[in-house]
């Protein structure tokens, strides 16, 4: 129980990634597809909650490879998106989710990287003692 409530947002984010693809997959290959309000809805809050679980990774540490395919289908979205003219507010909303969710990324493993080095140093510390 404890496991799934730890990484819930996670799970959250990857559901809506699957969706995100599922939706760009339909678009190329010419499926009829409603593209609104729940659509839009769907991004502001996948973006709201990729934000705030590298908050929470920053805070609690934890932080697992699945957050990158959020990133990856963000970035492909708003590439596809560009190159056929799709739904500006959509481009625009997917670059935001794609720069976010990576610069939050990059600074989430810095962190992380900065405090397992702290961690080696203290180690190494001691065991001279």
């Amino acid at each position: 129980m404890s496991y799934i409530r730890k990484y819930f947002f996670e799970l959250f984010i990857l559901v809506f990634s699957i969706y995100n693809w599922f939706c760009v997959m339909m678009i190329s290959s010419d499926l009829p597809i409603e593209i609104g309000l729940f659509d839009t809805c769907y991004r502001v809050i996948a973006i709201l909650f990729c934000g705030y679980l590298y908050l929470k990774g920053i805070k609690s540490n934890v932080m697992s490879m699945v957050s990158l395919l959020p990133i990856m289908l963000w970035f492909i979205e708003a590439l596809y998106s560009m190159m056929f003219n799709y739904h500006p507010y959509v481009t625009l909303l997917t670059i935001v989710g794609a720069v976010v969710s990576g610069a939050s990324f990059v600074y989430v493993r810095k962190v992380k990287l900065n405090r397992l080095h702290f961690r080696l140093k203290q180690i190494k510390v001691s065991n001279s003692r």
